[in-house]
């Protein structure tokens, strides 16, 4: 697909917005499971401890795929790897939607995990490839604020949604959205320019960086800040 930095305003918010989408998505999943755990403890008799490993799967697949997803990224562009793994997603958000037990849901919520661990990294890393340089801090603002707002519309919106449908038809909603997404993504996010370069990549650059005593001084730093944000966020947003 052709595509110059140079487009216009309107056409590059039609590029952001399945992007932010997707990162609103990740968001999303990551916090409703605590405003319906009534209804799933009800609906499915479980009990506080299926809770838990139902949301902590959720971030188990999440961080395990964080370094491949950057390998594919870095491979084969944002294009490709959101769309696969949107389609994953949206595969999990079914499969939670319909699951009739314990091991289902599990099994759902570990592939929205895997679905959307790249969501916030592909969409910084397209805005990177795709939007001119001086409105880079810009566009990466607006993505950043739509996909957080997932936090906020899993609370009171979600509750008040609640009152008229199912939490399963919620999550059929969000795995229409996320296919909705993955099509938007594929049509519209162009090949990435840098593919040959991108081909280029190989596991071995991993190890450069872990053995990289600079990352080592930033790593923890980031750790801990990103850890508390997400547990106040999850808990208290």
């Amino acid at each position: 697909m052709e595509f110059s930095k140079n487009r216009t305003s309107s056409a590059l918010v039609l590029l952001l917005l399945p992007l932010a989408a997707a990162y609103f998505a990740s968001y999303f999943f990551r916090t409703i499971n605590a405003l319906i755990s009534t209804e799933l403890s009800r609906d499915l008799h479980l009990e506080s401890q299926h809770l838990g490993l139902l949301t902590s799967v959720y971030f188990l697949t999440f961080a395990f795929v964080q370094i491949p997803a950057g390998f594919f990224l870095d491979r084969f562009g944002p294009r490709r790897v959101q769309t696969v793994l949107l389609l994953i997603a949206a595969v999990g958000a079914f499969l939670f939607a319909t699951a009739k037990n314990f091991e289902l849901l599990v099994l759902g919520r570990a592939l929205i995990g895997l679905g959307v661990a790249a969501s916030l990294i592909a969409g910084l890393k397209a805005i990177a490839l795709w939007f001119p340089r001086e409105r880079l801090a810009l566009f990466n603002g607006c993505f950043i604020t739509i996909g957080t707002f997932g936090v906020v519309a899993a609370t009171a919106p979600s509750e008040l949604l609640l009152h008229f449908v199912e939490w399963r038809t919620l999550f059929a909603f969000m795995g229409v959205l996320c296919l909705l997404c993955a099509g938007l993504i594929f049509k519209l996010v162009p090949e990435t320019s840098t593919a040959s370069a991108a081909r280029e990549a190989k596991p071995n650059q991993i190890r450069s960086i872990c053995t990289d005593p600079r990352f080592w001084r930033l790593a923890p730093l980031s750790t801990m800040c990103i850890s508390t944000a997400w547990a106040l966020q999850g808990l208290w947003a």
